[in-house]
């Protein structure tokens, strides 16, 4: 749980730092998702791929080793003993849709690896070769270990959203944006564009 605190918060920072709209986090790695901007936005960096790369990845690494640091022990010893570093890499997609099915396909992804994981570290690797995962759950469930009883975040991620909100203020109520975090919502596709993506229709 520690090291899952460590991960969300970096990626919470990071989407605050470089304005992201959405973002999904899980084990080590960290998606980050821009919509369209509006006319009256610039675009980050220019989209120059090399400068957008550089810069997330080391500002990401930097807020994670000291996420590290922050909570003591062996996180802080591994911290200073390795120098967690993060690469990245930058591409574009079609429409909204194909953003969302790109994050979409990533949950996935991690829930799969999820189960292996849990997997190998519980019946061995080689008891676990070659079987589907709904079997390799059969027999964590004999193990005693139910993969469908954990906690959300150890199964699907996290999902880190930023969307507007209404805020009282002096001069009446205006429309801020907030991140908020949460994990697996059962959505399809275009129901989690809407939901996560804060917007009223998809776009293609």
């Amino acid at each position: 749980p520690k090291f899952a605190w460590a991960m969300a918060d970096t990626a919470k920072r990071v989407m605050a730092e470089f304005h992201s709209d959405i973002c999904y986090v899980q084990s080590d790695e960290i998606s980050l998702g821009w919509f369209p901007l509006s006319e009256e936005s610039s675009p980050l960096f220019d989209y120059k791929i090399f400068k957008l790369t550089s810069v997330i990845a080391s500002f990401a690494s930097v807020v994670l080793y000291q996420n590290l640091v922050r909570l003591g022990g062996v996180y802080k010893e591994r911290a200073i003993k390795m120098l967690p570093h993060m690469d990245a890499r930058v591409f574009n997609v079609p429409s909204n849709v194909e953003l969302m099915n790109a994050f979409v396909w990533r949950e996935h992804d991690a829930l799969k690896n999820n189960v292996q994981l849990l997997a190998r570290y519980n019946i061995g690797h080689k008891t676990m070769q070659g079987l589907p995962n709904s079997e390799v759950k059969k027999i964590l469930k004999d193990k005693g270990i139910d993969f469908e009883t954990l906690p959300n975040w150890k199964r699907n991620g996290t999902w880190l959203i930023r969307k507007g909100v209404n805020v009282n203020t002096p001069n009446g109520t205006v429309i801020r944006k907030k991140i908020t975090k949460f994990h697996n919502i059962p959505l399809t596709t275009a129901e989690k564009l809407v939901v996560y993506g804060g917007i009223d229709q998809i776009y293609d």
